[in-house]
């Protein structure tokens, strides 16, 4: 999803021990007499959020199931209650640096210059402000908040497989972890898979994407977004602390030294 409109640049070879792939270079990627020499493979990380899936859908399913799951626990109140997304609005325009630490004001909004919007701690805020307002759930509305949320992350990850890409993500995976092998090191003979999303979301609470990722970096818990440096340092750390055999004998590449893969990173 969200390929972008602009034309590609021609492919590049990088070798492998299986053979020659192809990967096709994106904005920030030199081509021609500019490119990066072919190199080999040896971790593979991917956006999630509309790339893998359709975000809107899996959302709006999420919040359903939430407002569901409310209306359950609280019948009393239920069709009068607050939805949470609009409890969620009123409490990111009140105070928008607890919810975006880094931001610029706009006239009367606050806009993220590069670090995320914390929409965990936001939709439990919200949920909990909410429950406290329910004369049920008065005694305990941080619980609820934390179940209701531990609700909403379930039917998020239940609705992916419905709304991914076309192509079929569970099938690409397959392929990267079949086709691609490392030609020197890596005792364990595979390409090291991760994601690395501005969202919330983990791939490997979903059964069938679960095998193909080995790690993950939020950027809530970085503290900045892509396409920031610091996200990708996060997850060269990550990698030369979980998974050395992954590592060239040259040492992982920062941030700055990487090439661009498509429009953002």
């Amino acid at each position: 999803y969200n390929s972008g409109g602009a034309t590609a640049d021609p492919a590049i070879p990088a070798y492998f021990l299986d053979g020659a792939v192809e990967y096709v270079p994106g904005d920030g990627i030199p081509a021609g007499d500019g490119a990066p020499p072919p190199a080999e493979v040896r971790v593979v990380t991917f956006d999630l959020d509309d790339t893998l899936w359709r975000t809107a859908p899996v959302i709006t399913a999420a919040n359903t199931a939430l407002e569901s799951h409310l209306d359950e626990l609280f019948p009393e109140t239920a069709g009068r209650r607050r939805r949470v997304t609009d409890a969620m609005r009123k409490l990111y325009t009140e105070n928008p640096a607890a919810y975006a630490p880094a931001f610029v004001p706009d006239g009367d909004r606050a806009l993220p210059e590069s670090g995320p919007v914390l929409l965990t701690a936001l939709r439990t805020d919200a949920v909990r402000e909410i429950c406290a307002e329910d004369p049920v759930a008065a005694d305990d509305p941080r619980g609820v908040a934390l179940r209701a949320f531990e609700r909403w992350t379930e039917a998020r990850h239940a609705a992916i497989l419905e709304h991914a890409a076309p192509s079929g993500a569970a099938a690409a995976l397959e392929r990267i972890r079949a086709g691609l092998r490392p030609r020197r090191g890596g005792s364990s003979g595979r390409i090291v898979v991760g994601a690395i999303t501005n969202g919330n979301s983990d791939p490997r609470r979903v059964p069938s994407l679960a095998p193909y990722f080995d790690f993950l970096v939020q950027s809530e818990q970085v503290g900045v977004s892509k396409p920031d440096p610091a996200v990708f340092a996060e997850a060269t750390r990550i990698v030369a602390r979980d998974f050395p055999d992954a590592i060239p004998p040259e040492g992982m590449p920062g941030p700055e030294e990487g090439y661009l893969a498509g429009n953002w990173w």
